[in-house]
């Protein structure tokens, strides 16, 4: 078991698409975590001149030895704005030059983005704790400049800066309680909020934990969702829904305490992060 935990600054903020949806989308409050996941995956692949497309299997590999992520706001707050785009599609079948007006090629999606306001003057920062159960897949080590390499998390406008990072030798925890964002499945039951606030967003599950039975209804009761067609069960039964914390105060930062069943806290000095039994 191994941890890392990494500060990231923000130019202005991120885009990063809801899954499933291929033009305009509504935007998240922080980047998902299989969005880090594929930050850090892009960055060993670069370094080590691996292909793109076996880049990709990069990120599959890294959550399977994902026991926990979450992160925290350091110094801002989120923004939700959605602002028009043009966007120019570009053919390259068909034997038809592209882009054509008459045949839609042309098009103005409201892009989903998120500004992070900063209570200070400096930059936006948000904190990651990751902890694996191991720093190797198949033959590839993880190292700390993996890390630092990171440039970019979501579009390739999200531009962002590595300021500080380590490695660290994470403990189990005996405090039922976190700071970072953290899944609301079944066996996470929040017990009491010691310190506002939290909001509820949807991602992608970034660790490969068995399939719970409740997952769907899960979602439908929190987001009131209608009973999801047999072609999108699968990819509903994949999403995790997360509390993340939002900085309403540089003084108070959101604090939690849970009831757990199944899962654990992680912890490395006054950071608490939620995970999988190892």
């Amino acid at each position: 078991m191994i941890g890392y935990i990494v500060d990231v600054e923000f130019v202005w903020g991120y885009q990063c698409k809801l899954a499933s949806f291929t033009r305009g989308s509504s935007p998240y409050l922080y980047p998902p975590p299989t969005t880090f996941l594929g930050a850090l995956a892009e960055s060993i692949a670069r370094h080590r001149k691996i292909p793109e497309r076996k880049g990709l299997e990069i990120i599959d590999k890294l959550s399977s030895i994902t026991l926990a992520i979450g992160l925290r706001p350091l110094n801002c707050f989120p923004m939700k704005i959605n602002d028009l785009s043009r966007i120019i599609s570009f053919k390259l079948t068909s034997g038809k030059k592209y882009p054509r007006p008459d045949e839609n090629s042309f098009d103005a999606s409201a892009m989903g983005r998120t500004i992070l306001s900063t209570y200070d003057e400096e930059a936006p920062k948000i904190r990651w704790f990751i902890v694996f159960s191991t720093n190797e897949i198949d033959d590839i080590k993880i190292t700390e400049e993996d890390f630092w390499r990171i440039h970019r998390i979501g579009s390739k406008e999200s531009r962002v800066s590595v300021i500080n990072m380590k490695k660290v030798k994470p403990e189990i925890s005996d405090k039922p309680l976190t700071n970072y964002s953290f899944p609301l499945l079944k066996g996470v039951n929040i017990k009491e909020v010691i310190e506002e606030r939290w909001e509820t967003e949807c991602y992608i599950r970034p660790y490969k934990v068995k399939i719970y039975e409740n997952d769907i209804m899960a979602l439908k009761s929190i987001f009131n969702i209608k009973t999801p067609r047999k072609s999108s069960i699968e990819f509903t039964s994949k999403m995790c829904v997360f509390k993340v914390p939002i900085l309403s105060s540089p003084f108070n930062p959101p604090e939690i305490k849970l009831d757990l069943n199944d899962w654990t806290i992680y912890r490395y000095e006054e950071e608490y992060v939620v995970g999988v039994e190892l």
